[in-house]
Order: C-alpha cells, then sequence, then structure tokens
C-alpha cells in the first residue's frame, strides 16, 4: 500500500482499495477447508456446459445410466463437484437422478497419492 501511495507501484488505485478493503474469510476453517465452495460449484456447472456444447453427441442433455458413468472420491469437494457437473449437464438437481458409481476402497483411477506408487513398480 505504501508503494502505492509514494507512485511506486503498478496496480491501479481500485486494486489497491480492493485490497486494503479485504477481509479475511472467518468461515474457512480446518474443518471447512477441503469443502466445495459455491464458486467451486458454479464453476463445475459452467464447465459441464461448455463441454456439453463442445461435445453434444457425448454428452447429450438428458441422462442415461448406460451411456454415462460418474464416478468421484471420498472427498466432500470431489462429490460435489461432480453433483455441480451432473447438474450442469442434466439441469436443476439432476444429480439427485444420478447413479454414482461406489468409490473402491483403493481406487487407482481417481485417487492415487505418492504413498500408492510403489504397486505400480516391477520388481
Amino acid at each position: 500500500m505504501r508503494n502505492q501511495e509514494e507512485g511506486r507501484s503498478t496496480l491501479c488505485w481500485s486494486d489497491t482499495e480492493n485490497l486494503r478493503n479485504w477481509q479475511d474469510n472467518l468461515n474457512l476453517t480446518t474443518e471447512t477447508h477441503s469443502m466445495l465452495t459455491v464458486a467451486g460449484w458454479n464453476i463445475m456447472l459452467g464447465i459441464a456446459h461448455r463441454y456439453q456444447m463442445a461435445f453434444p453427441t457425448l454428452l447429450p442433455l438428458s441422462y442415461n445410466r448406460n451411456n454415462i458413468r460418474f464416478r468421484h472420491t471420498t472427498a466432500q469437494r470431489s462429490q460435489g463437484s461432480i453433483r455441480a457437473f451432473a447438474d450442469g449437464l442434466f439441469g436443476w438437481n439432476a444429480f439427485e437422478r444420478v447413479v454414482f458409481e461406489a468409490v473402491p476402497e483403493q481406487d487407482l483411477l481417481l485417487r492415487v497419492s505418492y504413498l500408492d506408487v510403489t504397486i505400480f513398480q516391477v520388481n
């Protein structure tokens, strides 16, 4: 802020004011840090819309369990993201009609951490 006031900044005044008036998000805690936010939900809706526009034969407007499979991890934000994606594809609350695959105990498709790489090593 001082650099802006002394003319040594490339930030415009409105950005400086936005930074000066910024407040911490008191709702973000260690318990909620991994949860999907409203902004995250809206982003997933938008991604689904854009994918559907780009690939209309691959992602039709109506849900058919035999044509589309949905899978997520056990993380809340992953579950929320896939629900938002389903809503983006098939309409408001469509996720309630979608069948989501059960999350396997050892998920080698979506949730492989650096700790799990030993399972891929050849002896």
